[in-house]
């Protein structure tokens, strides 16, 4: 019995670590195609965005993937870690699989935290992108993206 007890503990606590495991980005995952994951909700996301010319029309970005649930609310929380860069505005978007924005959210004053909530409309595959808002510091943005999942949203129009 006892010996049934601890192979369940250590089941248990084997994939809660699976399960909550923090991420850290490995580019390239600029696109879609290359983005890192699959993000397991309750883990912290890091990263780093180099710095590029305001007039750089294509700015890195950092592509996360996770699959969504109809009906499910997912919150990411981000935040700049760059204490040398003092004026940072990270942003954070939901994007599809053919790569439209389906929310986005931009911290309104430098190295806020910036909070997502979303809830997904169907089942699929969507991607959390970060990116620098500002676009014009000198030095890399380093970022954590905390991701948790709530719970359905009930349909009271079954009752």
């Amino acid at each position: 019995m006892l010996k049934k007890c601890l192979l369940g503990l250590f089941v248990v606590l084997l994939c809660a670590g699976f399960a909550f495991a923090d991420q850290t980005e490995s580019p390239p995952n600029g696109d879609s195609s290359n983005a890192n994951g699959p993000i397991a909700f309750n883990e912290k996301l890091t990263g780093g965005l180099p710095w590029s010319y305001p007039s750089d029309p294509n700015p890195d970005v950092d592509y996360w993937r996770f699959s969504g649930t109809n009906a499910i609310q997912y919150t990411f929380t981000g935040v700049a870690k760059n204490t040398m860069l003092n004026s940072l505005y990270i942003g954070l978007d939901i994007e599809n699989s053919v790569g439209s924005i389906l929310k986005s959210e931009t911290a309104s004053v430098p190295n806020q935290t910036v909070t997502l909530n979303w809830t997904c409309g169907s089942t699929g595959t969507y991607y959390l992108v970060v990116w620098e808002a500002t676009g014009y510091q000198n030095g890399t943005a380093y970022y954590e993206v905390t991701c948790t999942q709530g719970s359905g949203v009930e349909d009271w129009s079954l009752y």
